[in-house]
């Protein structure tokens, strides 16, 4: 009996928690940091439109021709790499130690 009054107290409070952050200001707010995404040459991007070069695009994937191309001028694209070389680096590291 007590578990259906809180699952009932929760719902008719969270109405009016949820009511003033559809209808108020808080969501105009958070979309004004998301811009639209502006229109990319298709003459920008190489490797057959897998890879993109534009150093003021802050994204990491753009979408290409084709599929995404990752934007190589981001510096997050050559972190990622490493920490995968590195990652398949320690798998074969380990794959060569022999198990006792």
């Amino acid at each position: 009996m007590g578990a259906g009054w809180v699952v009932h107290s929760a719902s008719r409070d969270s109405g009016r928690v949820v009511r003033p952050l559809l209808e108020g200001s808080l969501l105009v707010w958070a979309g004004s940091f998301s811009s639209p995404p502006t229109a990319i040459d298709p003459g920008e991007f190489f490797l057959g439109g897998l890879c993109y070069w534009y150093a003021d695009n802050p994204a990491l994937f753009v979408p290409g021709p084709l599929v995404y191309a990752i934007n190589l001028a981001n510096k997050r694209t050559y972190l990622y790499s490493a920490y995968l070389a590195g990652l398949g680096l320690l798998a074969i590291w380990c794959a060569g130690i022999p198990h006792s």
